[in-house]
């Protein structure tokens, strides 16, 4: 409180308490002042009564501040020293002080680096403020370098109040005729500045802006100290932290979904719902409750019916209730984006026994847009490009002849994008066994065909690749062809 405002106090009072001497203070000292004692002009009687619950609230919580005053009362039987706390709720709010309002019910940084550019803080009647000022420019309220102090109209305010709560969002998405149907509700909520008239109408449709008993919303009116405390005990902001925020159901993740609440009030209802961002109309998932837990779904990605959702980004819609401080009943609502990547990745050859000298035939498939391969690369030193439509590809691999019988490993890469997701690095590998083709023949040494005795002949091919045709050729001694048996595909017993 200024000097001359002491002046004034005294000089109302002397017809009744006699002389009052005084020296006031602002009492708004960040992070060590111990709050307000009750102000002795907002009482639960009178003219104040309506403010009370909603000043003395904000009192106890340390949210709101008022003066603190010292000095002596006198009358005509003496004096005597006194102190007291005032209010002045019938003040205009400035935008320092609504400032302080936010970051108190809301949690700040405490940050006390001196990151703004105006240098009219400096004075020493701003320094208090200056911890808030960071808190906000942090927050995106205010410009960093632009930011004048003054009065704050009641648009304004409540715009602030919006963007603290992170309400933003959901303001944006309203469309001009519901703006429209929640200002013109009031009869002057056309003098909302046309900057500030999405958060005005969010405002009033969720139950932070109920106007004055007359009817009139009063937009365009500098915010009262007795309001800044009724519009302070109506705001909580819930946030919803999704953990992971960018997750691949087809790799078996999911995001849970955990949720926090800062400022006034009690979340008595809340519904959660998954949708589209380029729908929020589309309803995916949705979980409901009570009271606010701790964390509030777990989401696998996938629509009820177990098939996974397209790639894309989705947000999670939170809705709710909440009870204030002095029992009213508020919406809030808040959005927050997560990534749905359904970008996946498989590769294997066709077969997994090779014959050395044959082709190998490899595939991939999964989803995403071909950045740089898919590609292959086998332990025995080859390597090969597949094709790739964005969902499956082929290619081919030499073996050489002479590569030895044994176990190898086939190693897949690719990096796929797709839009509006950074590009990502995908493998997969196979186990693979090599042996050299062959066919064996065998008979028995020695047979007589006197006692009637045959000769069976029996064959077995060992490798990737079949018989399509066979020729059996029985020789004499000198080299003559005695018989000849022929077919096709590769049987076990070859004649007799």
């Amino acid at each position: 409180m200024s000097r001359r405002r002491v002046q004034q106090y005294l000089l109302a009072l002397t017809v009744v308490a006699g002389i009052l001497l005084a020296a006031a203070q602002p009492s708004l000292a960040r992070y060590t002042w111990v709050g307000d004692g009750p102000y002795r002009d907002v009482l639960n009687k009178g003219d104040t009564k309506w403010m009370y619950p909603y000043v003395e609230s904000m009192r106890q919580a340390k949210v709101i501040a008022g003066w603190y005053a010292e000095g002596y009362i006198c009358n005509q039987y003496g004096c005597w020293e006194a102190v007291w706390w005032e209010y002045e709720p019938a003040q205009s709010a400035t935008r320092a002080w609504w400032g302080m309002c936010l970051m108190e019910v809301l949690g700040t940084l405490e940050d006390y680096s001196y990151r703004i550019g105006n240098t009219d803080w400096y004075w020493d009647n701003r320094r208090w403020f200056r911890p808030y000022a960071n808190d906000m420019l942090a927050m995106g309220l205010i410009p960093p370098q632009t930011f004048q102090d003054g009065y704050i109209r009641r648009d304004e305010a409540f715009s602030w109040s919006v963007r603290a709560l992170g309400l933003r969002p959901v303001a944006e998405m309203m469309s001009e005729s519901e703006i429209d149907y929640w200002l013109d509700r009031f009869p002057d909520g056309w003098k909302t500045d046309a900057q500030y008239r999405a958060d005005m109408a969010l405002c009033i449709k969720f139950g932070l802006a109920k106007g004055y008993p007359d009817g009139t919303l009063r937009p365009d009116s500098y915010l009262l100290r007795s309001s800044g405390a009724v519009l302070a005990s109506r705001l909580l902001s819930v946030k919803l932290e999704p953990s992971p925020e960018t997750f691949r159901p087809r790799d078996g993740q999911t995001v849970t979904v955990r949720a926090s609440n800062h400022g006034m009030g009690t979340v008595t209802s809340w519904t959660l719902k998954v949708v589209p961002a380029s729908n929020p109309n589309d309803t995916i998932r949705s979980w409901s409750g009570s009271s606010l837990p701790t964390v509030l779904a777990v989401w696998d990605g996938k629509y009820p019916g177990g098939s996974v959702c397209p790639s894309g980004r989705y947000l999670l819609w939170f809705s709710g209730k909440y009870r204030t401080p002095v029992n009213e009943t508020v919406d809030t609502e808040c959005m927050r984006t997560i990534v749905l990547d359904g970008r996946w990745f498989a590769a294997a050859p066709f077969r997994t026994t090779l014959v050395a000298g044959a082709p190998v035939y490899v595939k991939a498939w999964g989803e995403g847009t071909r950045i740089s391969g898919p590609s292959v690369t086998a332990s025995w030193g080859a390597s090969a490009t597949l094709s790739w439509d964005g969902s499956y590809g082929e290619g081919v691999l030499t073996l050489p002849a002479s590569t030895p019988e044994g176990s190898y490993r086939l190693d897949f890469s690719a990096v796929l994008g797709a839009s509006g997701l950074p590009n990502a690095s995908f493998s997969a590998s196979s186990a693979v066994t090599v042996v050299q083709e062959r066919v064996s023949v065998s008979a028995p040494g020695s047979f007589a065909p006197g006692r009637g005795e045959v000769l069976p002949v029996s064959a077995s091919a060992r490798g990737y690749t079949s018989a399509v045709s066979w020729t059996l050729r029985i020789l004499n001694g000198s080299g003559s062809v005695v018989r000849q048996y022929s077919g096709s595909g590769l049987p076990s017993a070859l004649c007799s």
